[in-house]
């Protein structure tokens, strides 16, 4: 084995153990000289694998965590899919958002509005619950299993947010319905605002987001409803193939 790899995740087993820890603590425990330490610490924290702090103290750091979850670069994804974004939002006159899925919130990672009158507020499209409105409820539904059981664990179950769901099998069921549909849909408690969202996927299956529309209910029926998810089915679709050829988030 090279001894370079050995070392560093020498590093890594200590740290995943107990965090932070300072230099002399790491020292001690993974037996390697201080010199040759501080090297693989430095290098790790220039890669994000760590973060270090003036105290002199090391804990895991972000970039681990996000090779760890097999969750693409969000600043990568962004540049992305917001053609996309903006192409949709020209198109359909409405707010579009793309998200994706930030530990237990719906993070918005791009975000495009036309210049018109009555337009759904910022507030409403940037919901930061998975059960609120339809782009969450996606992405909940095209996540794996444990991570919706950890949701519903952080959570717990969505009741009034989705009257549908009373239990986690409940959650399931509904889940398997949006991903056998291949898009979701929800139509605020008031019967105003109607919110569509559809996958961006790539080849290995993996969901890395979502495109999001939200419009007032008397833009979105009849003959407009099947335009506005027709366009939107498209846009996610193109965007899927635009994120499948980039290493970076495919």
């Amino acid at each position: 084995m090279i001894q370079v790899v050995k070392r560093t995740f020498s590093v890594l087993a200590v740290l995943h153990e107990e965090q932070p820890l300072p230099l002399r603590e790491i020292a001690l425990r993974t037996g390697l000289r201080k010199t040759t330490l501080c090297n693989i610490l430095k290098t790790l924290e220039n890669l994000g694998v760590l973060t270090g702090s003036r105290g002199g103290f090391y804990e895991l750091g972000p970039q681990l965590a996000r090779l760890a979850s097999n969750e693409p670069d969000v600043e990568r994804l962004t540049k992305l899919v917001l053609p996309h974004v903006e192409r949709l939002s020209s198109a359909l006159c409405e707010p579009v958002i793309a998200a994706n899925l930030a530990d237990t919130c719906v993070r918005v990672i791009a975000s495009a509005k036309p210049e018109r009158g009555l337009l759904v507020g910022d507030t409403v499209v940037r919901s930061a619950c998975p059960f609120e409105w339809a782009t969450g409820r996606l992405l909940v539904a095209f996540a794996s299993s444990a991570r919706r059981s950890r949701l519903v664990d952080r959570l717990g179950l969505p009741e009034e947010r989705w009257s549908q769901v009373r239990s986690l099998e409940d959650l399931e069921a509904q889940c398997a319905a949006i991903r056998q549909q291949g898009w979701a849909e929800r139509l605020s408690d008031d019967g105003e605002i109607q919110s569509l969202a559809a996958p961006v996927r790539v080849p290995d299956g993996r969901t890395i987001a979502a495109l999001g529309v939200y419009l007032p209910k008397l833009r979105c029926a009849g003959r407009r409803r099947r335009e506005v998810l027709d366009l939107l089915q498209e846009e996610a679709k193109a965007t899927s193939d635009t994120c499948s050829i980039d290493r970076g988030v495919a």
